[in-house]
């Protein structure tokens, strides 16, 4: 399955910045390699639970309790479900967003939860 995530690419010139709000597209494999890339990645979550329970819990959090931590829990599961040309860190992975900037952010959380939704709809959110 493949989906759009919202980014901000940066470039300089003429010595100024330039930001200019664009979309990457991403590739979503839902298989046991995201199980594997899970507990490959975040050993000590994995000990805890599955990918999918991990993505239960993200879905099911009150909105009032959504914090920059739930943030990174959102990304770690998406880092699992996203099928990578080359080998890339979740840092790096991260450093591909601007957190920074609210509003981008509220997109970016929109949109991971399109992709939740779509990937495990039999995962109920409480709203």
């Amino acid at each position: 399955m493949y989906f759009k995530l919202p980014t901000i690419k940066t470039e300089e010139i003429n010595g100024n910045i330039k930001k200019t709000e664009t979309e990457i597209d991403i590739e979503i494999i839902d298989s046991i390699y995201c199980q594997i890339k899970w507990e490959q990645s975040f050993p000590l979550d994995a000990s805890k639970m599955a990918i999918n329970d991990y993505i239960d819990i993200i879905k099911n959090t009150p909105e009032e309790n959504r914090t920059a931590a739930h943030c990174i829990k959102m990304m770690k599961a998406l880092f699992c479900l996203v099928e990578f040309k080359t080998q890339i860190t979740f840092y790096d992975f991260c450093k591909m967003f601007p957190f920074s900037d609210i509003d981008f952010t509220k997109k970016l959380v929109n949109s991971i939860n399109e992709i939740f939704a779509t990937v495990y709809p039999d995962i109920k959110k409480n709203s």
